[in-house]
């Protein structure tokens, strides 16, 4: 059984260090479980005589969602592919100083 973490005894520096954390590891657990579950399909694919290309089209997808460029630094949330309007996340922190490249992912 897991033990249960005091969060309502955390100051706010610690919570938002515990945030920023969390939001790393989600990002890489998704990623590492996105990886499993593409390989999974390719090889049924591969079993069953097709490519991801086959079923799927160019890079594995049918012009679906791109992966995001830009991330919020304070809300990992908050991301943008570079395409389009730019979020206001974005323009705010540009009209602050910030650099675009200061987001890239």
């Amino acid at each position: 059984m897991r033990k249960e973490l005091p969060l309502a005894d955390l100051s706010y520096a610690e919570l938002l260090e515990l945030s920023e954390k969390l939001q790393k590891l989600l990002h890489e657990r998704r990623d590492a479980e996105r990886m499993q579950v593409r390989n999974q399909i390719e090889s049924l694919a591969r079993n069953s005589g097709f490519s991801l290309e086959d079923l799927l089209g160019r890079n594995g997808r049918r012009g679906g969602a791109r992966k995001p460029k830009y991330v919020n630094p304070e809300n990992m949330s908050e991301t943008w592919t570079g395409r389009g309007r730019k979020p206001k996340w974005l323009l705010a922190k540009i009209k602050k100083g910030a650099n675009l490249s200061d987001f890239s992912v």
